[in-house]
Formats: C-alpha cells, sequence, structure tokens
C-alpha cells in the first residue's frame, strides 16, 4: 500500500521535475498544469481524466468519500495533505514539500516507538 515515504518520494520527483520555484493550480489538473499532489499522482500512473474527475476537493475529503484514485495508508493522506494546503496557501512546491517532510516527521512522532520497530521488523522478514 501506497505509505508515507512513497508518498514524500512521489511529491520529491514532482518538485524535481518542475523545480523548487514552480506553482500549480489549485485543481488535481487544470488544462495541462497539475496541482503538485495531481503532479506526484499523474506521474505514478494515474490518468489525467481521472484527475480531472477530482476537481478540486481536498484529499481528506477524497479519503473520507472513499474515492482516492489508488490504496494509501493515512498517513500517505496526511502527507499530500500537508502539500496541497501548503501550494494552495501560495506557496511554492520546494515549499509544499517542506511541508509535507515537516508534517511526516510529525505524524511519526506521535506513533509508539515499539509499532514503528515492530513494522520496521515485518519489513525486514518479508
Amino acid at each position: 500500500m501506497h505509505d508515507i515515504e512513497a508518498a514524500l518520494n512521489a511529491l520529491e520527483v514532482a518538485v524535481e521535475q518542475a523545480g523548487e520555484g514552480h506553482y500549480g493550480p489549485r485543481r488535481y489538473i487544470d488544462k495541462d498544469q497539475r496541482c503538485i499532489v495531481g503532479d506526484a499522482w499523474y506521474r505514478l500512473g494515474v490518468p489525467s481524466e481521472a484527475l480531472r474527475s477530482l476537481g478540486v476537493e481536498k484529499i481528506e475529503d477524497l479519503h473520507k468519500e472513499g474515492i482516492l484514485p489508488f490504496p494509501m495508508t493515512l498517513g500517505a493522506v496526511v502527507v499530500y495533505r500537508a502539500a496541497q494546503k501548503a501550494q494552495d496557501a501560495n506557496l511554492t512546491w520546494g515549499q509544499a514539500l517542506d511541508a509535507a517532510i515537516r508534517t511526516a516527521s510529525r505524524y511519526l512522532t506521535l506513533m509508539p516507538t515499539a509499532l514503528i520497530l515492530k513494522a520496521q521488523e515485518e519489513l525486514v522478514t518479508t
């Protein structure tokens, strides 16, 4: 399942391709321009038509309604929301990525250490 790490990686690729100073529209896709989250998802294989159908809905609403374009963890939703919120505040994609990284760090500090260690252990044994 698409998790925090995958979300951060997807956002990082989007920023690398567009540039840290890039600004995008508030829609997942508007004509040929995509927002930072829409661009990340497009690069992961979500078709433009699927992005267009999402309009301007916030990612947490897509999650709540069960209409995300692919399965992802709540952590990934939180990371994408941070990037989306920063971009919607008219920040650059580089700043949006920084906001997503800070949010991921805060999100992970909320998790008990034992849970994180167990998850890492399971990754190693699978």
